[in-house]
């Protein structure tokens, strides 16, 4: 098979920025690795080579802002109803 033939059977992926959510979720980042220092256990933090992301971290920051935008629509639809009765009052 060509190569054409073969990345049009690849899995399509979904995924962020690492450094898209350095700059909005930055706590779900990984910057930094622990490594073992010395033979006595301690450790040491080092600068990762490659950002890595705490995928399952975003789940509650997710579920949170889907909480809160479905307050701002519920009241909105509350407010579109009381403008739909309004027009209509002012339309007899």
């Amino acid at each position: 098979e060509n190569t054409s033939m073969q990345l049009e059977k690849q899995e399509k992926k979904i995924g962020v920025s690492a450094q898209q959510l350095l700059e909005v979720l930055p706590e779900v980042v990984q910057t930094h690795s622990w490594v073992p220092a010395n033979e006595k256990g301690d450790y040491r933090e080092v600068k990762n080579e490659h950002l890595g992301v705490n995928y399952s971290d975003i789940i509650p920051v997710t579920v949170k802002a889907i909480q809160e935008q479905q307050v701002q629509i519920e009241d909105l639809k509350k407010e579109i109803a009381e403008l739909k009765a309004l027009v209509k009052a002012l339309q007899k």
